[in-house]
């Protein structure tokens, strides 16, 4: 797992959940994150740690990379392109194999206000909506809603 904010903290729980059986490492530049005494401490986990000024090395030997969105592309990405990928990708390929409708919105302005919206009229209109993504939670922390309930987004 590359990068360990709030994205990369709700993937490991998610790999948690539905692949416990799986190694997972967490990679971040920065070895302190996030703060003692709050969730996924890192300095208490369970996981391998590949942190501080090493974070980017080794990537080769993963079978899989989950990159936080918030990581920009970087030079070490490029050999491991074939196993490189992200929360949002594997949200939207797992809630595609569940038959949910995702409406994205995309854009420099507007967006939360766009979202809302779009949230608001499809749930008064009856579909079993759900808002996720930059506006409150990662998107890939609601994988339960959407497997529990088969909804649409």
């Amino acid at each position: 797992m590359l990068g360990y904010g709030r994205e990369g903290r709700a993937m490991v729980e998610m790999i948690e959940k539905y692949a416990p059986e799986a190694e997972i490492t967490i990679a971040d530049q920065n070895s302190k994150l996030p703060p003692a005494g709050q969730t996924g401490n890192i300095q208490d986990s369970k996981h391998w740690l590949q942190v501080g000024d090493g974070w980017l090395q080794n990537l080769n030997k993963f079978d899989v990379v989950i990159a936080s969105p918030g990581i920009p592309p970087k030079p070490e990405f490029v050999p491991i392109k074939d196993t490189l990928t992200n929360s949002t990708q594997i949200f939207l390929d797992t809630v595609k194999e569940e038959g949910a409708l995702v409406v994205g919105i995309t854009g420099s302005k507007g967006k939360s206000t766009t979202s809302s919206l779009v949230a608001h009229v499809l749930k008064s209109t009856g579909y079993n909506a759900h808002l996720v993504g930059n506006i409150g939670e990662p998107s890939i922390a609601h994988i339960d809603t959407i497997l529990d309930s088969k909804s649409n987004l």
